[in-house]
């Protein structure tokens, strides 16, 4: 199957959602020669990625987190804060130390940025027993938003609500699908 349409990274999670731990080999589209190429397999140098205010002690009270998955560009507080009342909860960072565009190259790379998403998961579960959202704001490739999908629990996992990015959009990160209940959530303003 070859998925060769618009990046609104909310349907590819999606889809990687849907598609679940199937083998599935991803390419990526090349800006300057729009060719699709694969991810190379080779070992090479790449930014590591880290994760920022990991949950370190249980707490039942929390029931939803933030993950804020900054890869191609920075994912900023504010931009989250214009979408959702984040006060009372954790908001996680999974980054790299130079965001940019065409970042994952290698298909180890893009396994290694997929295991740090599953891990926030595993750890989310463990850390907080009552939690019931988990809000995701993206900015990378959409090879790493279906390899992320992937890693979402159909059975274990509460409800994950991916946010779709644009510029023209207020607020930017203006609507959402929730992955398991397949519910689309719209907060864009009408401009009149």
């Amino acid at each position: 199957i070859g998925y060769f349409a618009l990046a609104h990274i909310p349907l590819i999670f999606h889809l990687g959602y849907e598609t679940n731990l199937r083998e599935v080999k991803v390419f990526s589209s090349h800006r300057q020669t729009r060719h699709w190429e694969a991810l190379a397999d080779e070992d090479a140098y790449w930014q590591k990625i880290s994760i920022e205010n990991l949950p370190t002690q249980p707490d039942g009270d929390v029931k939803g987190i933030v993950i804020r998955i900054s890869i191609s560009y920075p994912v900023y507080l504010v931009q989250v804060k214009n979408v959702i009342d984040i006060k009372s909860m954790p908001v996680i960072h999974i980054t790299v130390e130079e965001p940019k565009p065409d970042l994952v190259q290698y298909e180890k790379q893009l396994d290694e940025y997929a295991q740090a998403f599953y891990q926030v998961l595993v750890e989310s579960r463990r850390f907080f027993p009552n939690i019931k959202n988990i809000y995701v704001f993206y900015s990378g490739p959409p090879t790493l938003a279906f390899r992320c999908g992937q890693q979402i629990s159909k059975t274990i996992d509460p409800d994950v609500i991916v946010y779709n990015y644009s510029n023209k959009d207020t607020p930017n990160y203006g609507w959402a699908i929730n992955i398991h209940r397949k519910d689309i959530i719209d907060l864009r303003k009408q401009k009149l």
